[in-house]
């Protein structure tokens, strides 16, 4: 069940896939991989890199649409991100932080957007 909603979540947010964002969800969450399992809240958390905190990491980066456009969704992503805290032998620790860098991300990026719209003027 889990390989299936990677894959699906996956195909879903190919339109967010760029490089700069590959390689900063990549690095955040090979750095998050090196907190031990003790610091983050859930006791089973696994430190693996895998697909899913990918995935999170883009949730997140998506969820500030999500918030301002279409906020029962961004709930929903939300609940479905918490509710991975009860399923057995998955990082959910590293789940929910990654949906957090993701959502820090995506400020950052604007502001670096905003900050060269307006060198350019």
């Amino acid at each position: 069940f889990h390989w299936a909603v990677n894959a699906v979540s996956i195909l879903c947010l190919i339109p967010l896939y760029t490089a700069r964002r590959m390689i900063i969800a990549y690095t955040a969450s090979v750095l998050l991989s090196f907190i031990p399992s003790s610091l983050i809240p859930h006791p089973e958390s696994i430190p693996i890199v895998g697909a899913s905190v990918i995935v999170c990491f883009f949730v997140g980066f998506m969820g500030v649409w999500l918030w301002r456009y279409r906020r029962l969704t961004f709930w929903q992503l939300v609940l479905f991100t918490v509710i991975t805290v009860f399923i057995p032998n998955v990082a959910t620790g590293y789940h929910i932080a990654m949906f957090i860098v993701g959502l820090i991300a995506n400020r950052i990026e604007y502001l670096i957007n905003d900050f060269k719209n307006f060198i350019s003027r």
